[in-house]
């Protein structure tokens, strides 16, 4: 049987955009359901660790992120998983974002798909980050993942449209719609009061918020 007979050629595109609640995953979820016609699905990861909270904040954020787009943009398929991570060496959550992105891949049906990660400017300029591409990590990973899927309508080639379009946080920040980007969340160390989650205003993603937030 022929890829055109078992109706993989004629299946729609799907992008597959990893999604947070941050600013920069937004911006991607909004710039794909506006700005082109592919089918979105957005996939949230729940990463429940120890000593960070964050996942209280994200998870319904992401909620509203979505309803948001449902309702002023176009629809969109969303799921979520969850990873309840008992240890404190964490590691980087993108990896954990590409396992997951291939394991949703599997039930995204015949069409071609496309992985999206949000990632800005400031993320690859950090050293740790371009120590990670000089030795292919990420690209490494995710074709080896690609491979044990065995999946011939998923892409090898991770789409980062906010990096090949050069764009800063500030750039995001000023260009996401002010209701969209209320609803986002950015903080990894919450402070809760009374139940209500505030960013911390000292960890890595506060301090990139604000700078890009002073740049606008």
């Amino acid at each position: 049987m022929t890829a055109d007979d078992d109706g993989w050629a004629e299946a729609p595109e799907t992008v597959l955009v990893m999604f947070s609640g941050g600013v920069d995953s937004t911006w991607l979820l909004h710039h794909y359901l506006r700005d082109t016609s592919r089918r979105v699905h957005a996939h949230h990861i729940s990463i429940r660790y120890p000593h960070q909270q964050r996942w209280r904040a994200e998870d319904p954020a992401c909620d509203a992120i979505v309803d948001w787009c449902r309702e002023h943009l176009r629809d969109l398929d969303y799921s979520t998983s969850r990873f309840d991570l008992d240890f404190h060496r964490i590691g980087w959550d993108s990896d954990l974002q590409l396992l997951v992105a291939s394991k949703v891949a599997m039930n995204l049906g015949p069409g071609p798909i496309t992985v999206a990660l949000g990632w800005c400017t400031e993320d690859v300029e950090r050293p740790r980050v371009r120590e990670r591409q000089e030795r292919r990590v990420t690209p490494r990973l995710w074709e080896a993942l690609c491979e044990s899927v065995g999946r011939p309508n998923l892409s090898r080639h991770i789409a980062m449209p906010i990096v090949e379009m050069g764009l800063s946080k500030a750039d995001l920040l000023e260009q996401l719609p002010e209701a969209l980007l209320e609803r986002t969340w950015s903080c990894r160390n919450p402070v809760f009061t009374d139940g209500v989650p505030c960013p911390c205003g000292e960890c890595h993603a506060c301090s990139l918020r604000a700078e890009g937030a002073v740049d606008r």
